[in-house]
């Protein structure tokens, strides 16, 4: 509640599964939503890590990426270090902003 934060579905902030990566992004952008993601690879102009280069700003909220997405449901600890991992950069975020991708843990 402190960090006022709301998770939202794709079809609430008006995404398709089947959306590209770039634009994705830049829904989360404009709209101003945190996007945590898995690892994702540079797969072509439509990427995700292309699109950061492409398009990320100094004023730019950064991606979040899961190491291990897998992990999270495999392993008290490491959903434990990635929660508090994304706590910490959500309480400094304003300092990260155009920092691109971060990752967690």
């Amino acid at each position: 509640d402190d960090l006022d934060i709301r998770v939202r579905t794709f079809q609430e902030v008006g995404l398709s599964p089947a959306d590209t990566d770039a634009h994705v992004w830049l829904i989360c952008q404009q709209q101003q939503c945190y996007l945590l993601t898995n690892n994702r690879n540079d797969d072509g102009p439509e990427s995700l890590e292309a699109t950061i280069r492409a398009c990320n700003t100094s004023s730019s909220l950064p991606v979040f990426t899961l190491s291990d997405a897998e992990r999270i449901f495999q392993s008290k600890d490491y959903a434990e270090r990635a929660i508090e991992s994304l706590f910490d950069k959500l309480l400094r975020i304003d300092a990260l902003r155009g920092a691109g991708r971060l990752y967690l843990p």
